[in-house]
């Protein structure tokens, strides 16, 4: 979608070329997506270019043992 400038308007959810999507991790396997030291999600972030941020462990998502990853980067890394 353009807007009135002619250039292409950002979707919802979607600034300055950047996406954001929230997903519920099961806490067990949360250990699995850090890695030890945190070398996984280290080199998850890396090779993709998307930012990962994991809620405290246990900081759940209400109602819920899952935790919650926020992914953000551009629409291409992020889905």
């Amino acid at each position: 979608m353009e807007n009135q400038t002619g250039e292409e308007a950002p979707t919802k959810g979607e600034i300055d070329g950047q996406c954001a999507v929230k997903i519920l991790i099961p806490n067990y396997a949360a250990g699995a997506l850090i890695g030890k030291g945190g070398a996984a999600i280290a080199e998850l972030q890396n090779s993709t270019g998307a930012r990962i941020k994991l809620s405290a462990s246990r900081d759940f998502f209400p109602g819920t043992t899952e935790r919650v990853a926020l992914v953000t980067g551009s629409l291409e890394v992020v889905i």
